[in-house]
């Protein structure tokens, strides 16, 4: 009983705090070796202050995306974090009340801005830049939306993405000292090869003036090994991930991720890279094992929808 409450009073005193004092408390609470000792406390922690978010496009499946909302009864590590759904034009009437149906949890809305290019990049009328806009959003832009101020904890879904059982600890992390968990499949590499040209060697310039040295040195050498194999960039499952704000904002990683989005030759832009690859890189350099999860989370299940694979018995929800 008296550890329950000391977990109560621990978290009621983290629901007070902001981002930025996390990693103060994480040292306070675990053990040298980063263990917490009070399992109610770790479970407080790792679920402390999240929310859900998704991207609404043109080409989203609201149907299927209703249909993650309900299998979010499954994600039980914090049952009342809501929901932010971004839409890539004005948000629509139509589709705000079907996703508000479609959860128990709250749901609020909110618009990317499709108008704001890099500066020093001049667009080419003549071309779609929506990719660009989609791909740079999820690296630089989420990071800087007010919206997310009182959040610590982002997890992204998709129309493709599906929660077929129960989560303990989604939103949150496994451990305590988790700042980034996605799932990782051997030969999962963007096939279109010239879509990511320049990335690898752009990310090696900006390490080497940067006088940087990967700290996940399994990930990164695979990152070498599957460039000088394919010419590709391995990439995470982009569907689902969980991020601690206070890593993707930090000074390190926000730096590296500007220099990827707004700065010459602007790639995102006018080369296709994008974030799958990026959110790779980011694990590889600035993670290490013990703060990068890519163990294959039971439960998560993702839905092909261009081959209608979409699994009802499992992943459709009355």
């Amino acid at each position: 009983m008296l550890l329950a409450a000391t977990a109560c009073a621990v978290l009621f005193s983290l629901n007070t705090l902001w981002a930025s004092d996390m990693p103060e408390i994480v040292r306070f609470l675990t053990t040298e070796n980063g263990d917490v000792a009070n399992e109610e406390t770790a479970r407080a922690l790792q679920a402390l202050s999240p929310v859900i978010v998704t991207l609404v496009t043109s080409v989203t499946d609201i149907n299927e995306l209703c249909h993650t909302f309900k299998s979010l009864k499954n994600v039980r590590g914090n049952e009342n974090a809501p929901i932010i759904a971004f839409f890539m034009d004005e948000v629509n009437a139509a589709q705000e009340t079907i996703l508000k149906g479609c959860t128990d949890r709250n749901v609020f809305f909110d618009s990317i801005d499709l108008e704001t290019y890099p500066v020093g990049f001049v667009p080419d009328p003549s071309k779609d830049y929506r990719q660009g806009h989609i791909n740079r959003f999820w690296t630089t832009g989420i990071w800087l939306k007010d919206v997310l101020g009182p959040y610590d904890i982002v997890m992204r879904v998709d129309d493709d993405s599906c929660f077929s059982s129960v989560l303990p600890n989604v939103p949150g992390f496994s451990k305590i000292n988790q700042v980034y968990s996605s799932q990782y499949f051997p030969g999962d590499i963007d096939l279109n090869v010239r879509r990511l040209t320049g990335m690898y060697e752009f990310v090696v310039n900006y390490i080497e003036q940067n006088n940087l040295i990967p700290f996940y040195n399994m990930l990164w050498t695979h990152v070498i090994t599957t460039e000088e194999a394919t010419g590709s960039i391995p990439n995470f499952q982009d569907s689902f991930e969980v991020s601690r704000k206070s890593f993707m904002q930090s000074p390190e990683v926000s730096a590296f991720h500007y220099n990827l989005t707004d700065m010459p030759p602007y790639g995102y832009y006018t080369q296709g890279w994008n974030v799958d690859a990026e959110r790779f890189l980011t694990a590889a350099i600035f993670g290490t094992k013990a703060s990068i999860d890519i163990i294959t989370l039971d439960g998560f299940v993702q839905k092909d929808l261009q081959r209608g694979r979409v699994h009802p018995r499992i992943c459709h929800f009355e």
